[in-house]
């Protein structure tokens, strides 16, 4: 079974965006074309390429996860990983 896009948004928040970006397009490729997998992992990618358009962050906001998760799936995601 694989890890639901939720959680591995969480899983990825403290890595810096470069790598983000770098994980999920990994990720894109294994999937088959056409699953909704691959469409959710897509579509993380494109928020994430969406954020570095020009003039829509500084130095310090590229480092930070650009992708809002709201506090009770954290709680939810979290409370599943103990």
């Amino acid at each position: 079974m694989s890890t639901p896009a939720a959680t591995m948004v969480i899983r990825m928040k403290p890595l810096p965006r470069r790598h983000r970006m770098a994980h999920l397009r990994a990720l894109v490729r294994q999937e088959r074309a056409g699953s909704v997998r691959r469409e959710q992992l897509a579509a993380l990618l494109r928020h994430e390429t969406a954020a570095d358009a020009p003039g829509r962050h500084s130095e310090r906001r590229a480092e930070q996860p650009s992708i809002a998760v709201s506090p009770e799936l954290a709680a939810c995601v979290a409370s599943k990983m103990t």
